[in-house]
């Protein structure tokens, strides 16, 4: 079977190189410090740690603009001199929690700086030249991490080995050029994520501080802004004497058991970790008609409130 995605840049249509990981990449050696012995606020050796791995860095490792943390005892780096890292250097991370694990990431904007795999990871150094960027978006697509779920080991703590990555394959054009395309095009993605989550972060600082300000505070009646040409006291009552408050079905009312996969819709108290009901009733718990019209006196109407 050819070795061709779906969707291709223009002007590209050979089949893509297939090799084993072991044969494209060469494995260095990692560090084994702890968090303990690393520190961010001197040093001139950076550690690239598992941890930062899963949760901080992304497809591609810019060690210029990313905040990583310095080796405190710099005189174990001489033990890992022939390890330092370069750019274009793969690191995965070889422990997590779940099926996260393998994820990795590319190391890119290496000058002058030193830098070392950490704790809990595999580096790799190419063995051929792979335009900046396609490797980190490669080896961290679905495509790539479906061959890693069967080689994970471990319950609470998965894990997998450098002998068992060695013989997953890795597919890449054979053109450099269809790979830079490829690694500037994710990169751009990521940018303009980046531009919208921060402009997100922003609009969330401005509801944060808006929903202080917008409303009185404890025994005040007019809030510190308001919208113009508004200027009269605002009402003042306790929730009971407007609104009809009753407790949710429980207990004897309504059971685990009595909730089926294709029925009416429950609020629970799930749904106030996101703070939003799901757009589709799919996977939330739900109850037969003729539960529904048992529970009739729980149907929420528009504009109704509901409390965890």
């Amino acid at each position: 079977m050819a070795n061709t995605p779906n969707i291709r840049f223009k002007g590209f249509a050979d089949d893509w190189e297939q090799r084993k990981l072991g044969d494209t990449l060469c494995s260095l050696q990692n560090n084994t410090l702890s968090r303990a012995e690393l520190t961010y606020e001197e040093g001139t050796i950076k550690n690239v740690h598992y941890g930062d791995i899963l949760v901080k860095y992304g497809e591609v490792l810019d060690v210029k603009n990313e905040q990583i943390p310095n080796i405190i005892d710099t005189t174990v780096a001489e033990k890992y001199k022939d390890s330092f890292l370069q750019n274009g250097d793969v690191i995965f991370a070889d422990t997590a929690e779940d099926e996260t694990v393998g994820k990795c990431s590319e190391i890119a904007g290496l000058t002058d700086e030193t830098a070392l795999s950490g704790l809990h990871t595999i580096p790799y150094r190419p063995q051929l030249k792979f335009a900046t960027g396609y490797l980190g978006y490669y080896l961290n697509s679905s495509v790539f991490h479906q061959q890693l779920i069967p080689l994970m080991q471990g319950i609470k703590v998965t894990s997998i080995s450098k002998s068992a990555m060695q013989n997953t394959d890795i597919v890449y054009p054979k053109s450099f050029d269809e790979q830079e395309k490829i690694g500037a095009y994710f990169m751009h993605l990521d940018h303009l994520i980046t531009l919208h989550q921060r402009k997100c972060d922003e609009v969330k600082q401005l509801k944060k501080f808006m929903l202080q300000k917008m409303f009185p505070k404890n025994g005040e009646l007019i809030p510190e802004i308001r919208f113009a040409g508004f200027t009269d006291d605002w009402e003042q009552h306790k929730l009971g004497e407007f609104s009809d408050i009753k407790t949710g079905p429980f207990g004897s009312t309504l059971h685990a058991d009595d909730y089926i996969n294709d029925g009416m819709p429950i609020i629970t108290t799930e749904h106030f970790k996101s703070g939003q009901l799901p757009i589709v009733k799919d996977g939330i718990p739900q109850v037969s008609e003729n539960d529904y019209y048992r529970l009739s006196s729980y149907i929420l109407n528009t504009n109704d409130i509901v409390f965890s």
